[in-house]
């Protein structure tokens, strides 16, 4: 017959850091809240635009979207390159 050993019982130190980690998330996630409530959109100050003339700035909004994510692609590239270079204990 396999023995189980039993789990090693958690910390009153432990619990307490985890308990404030989560306090503090929970925390922060109302000041942030709190503080987007204040907020309120600008005003429009341009026409609104539909049709061909919406079409061709998006476009170029999408360049700008793929290029950053090619330059994401290349740095985590190039750091998980460099990580492979750290020796490891």
């Amino acid at each position: 017959m396999t023995t189980v050993e039993p789990a090693e019982k958690t910390s009153p130190r432990a619990a307490f850091i985890y308990a404030a980690m989560v306090a503090g998330a929970v925390g922060l996630f109302v000041t942030i809240k709190t503080a987007g409530k204040l907020l309120s959109a600008p005003a429009q100050t341009g026409p609104v635009r539909f049709g061909r003339i919406a079409q061709a700035a998006a476009s170029g909004e999408l360049a700008h979207v793929l290029l950053a994510l090619v330059v994401i692609i290349v740095f985590a590239r190039a750091l998980g390159a460099a990580f492979k270079k750290i020796p490891s204990a």
